[in-house]
């Protein structure tokens, strides 16, 4: 009788250990390159407490959306601007409502710290001594983007086109003057301080870009939903904010 209640004990725990297993959840989350460092640490933590597996997916916004349209899976979506999530709620592939403010960043001019360019002002940017400018390409980075605003605020963005070297991400055009591919990039602040081989040489105006703020949303074909708006909910919370605010973003 003994061995019996054993086995049956032993199997028991067998069963619940596997529905345990089974319940886990994930959550597939693609976003901007420039937040991997806070968004891998809050997914570490927030999986130490909760019975989720949670994937993150990053590159440029624009990038991330065109594969989203191409089929790619993600239950949570993180831009870099509004841009590209008004977009994907246009084609019905983000629940409107459910879009909120994520973060705000700003952006900076840097050079390698190996640099020889003596920079005075952001018409130095003209001197033959800056040879290439790393931004990210405007038509999917939104750093290239607010960076193509900038140059046109200070009337430089056609003075400059020959100088200029496109990258596919921020973090990309971040390595390059890391490298010292190129003389100077525009980046964002949180790019910057992150890096122990870049120097800001300028804190770009904000005036003269559009508002660097990160809408987050969650997908239409998102697959755990309930478990999906709990993250979503710890990710907008006062925990989340100042593992934000030590990598240099603005909370909400």
């Amino acid at each position: 009788m003994k061995r019996v209640i054993c086995l049956v004990m032993v199997f028991s725990i067998f069963v619940l250990t596997s529905c345990q297993q089974e319940e886990q959840k994930t959550i597939t989350v693609l976003a901007a390159a420039s937040l991997k460092e806070p968004l891998e640490e809050m997914k570490q933590l927030y999986e130490e407490a909760n019975n989720v597996d949670i994937q993150l997916q990053f590159s440029s916004s624009g990038k991330l959306a065109k594969q989203m349209e191409q089929g790619a899976h993600a239950d949570i979506f993180i831009s870099a601007d509004e841009k590209w999530m008004t977009h994907l709620e246009e084609v019905e592939l983000i629940e409107k409502e459910t879009v909120t403010p994520f973060l705000y960043n700003s952006l900076v001019l840097i050079q390698g710290n190996e640099a020889t360019i003596t920079y005075e002002d952001v018409q130095t940017l003209e001197d033959d001594s800056v040879e290439q400018i790393a931004i990210g390409h405007p038509e999917t980075v939104p750093a290239g983007t607010y960076a193509q605003q900038f140059f046109e605020g200070v009337e430089l963005w056609s003075d400059l086109q020959d100088k200029f070297v496109y990258t596919n991400d921020v973090r990309q055009a971040l390595t390059y003057v890391e490298t010292g591919n190129v003389d100077v990039g525009v980046v964002y602040k949180t790019d910057a301080l992150i890096s122990d081989d870049v120097e800001i040489i300028e804190e770009i105006d904000g005036t003269l870009h559009d508002e660097i703020v990160y809408p987050i949303g969650m997908t239409t074909t998102v697959e755990n939903k309930e478990a999906t708006e709990q993250f979503i909910h710890w990710l907008l919370d006062e925990e989340a904010n100042e593992i934000k605010k030590a990598y240099g973003f603005e909370g909400i």
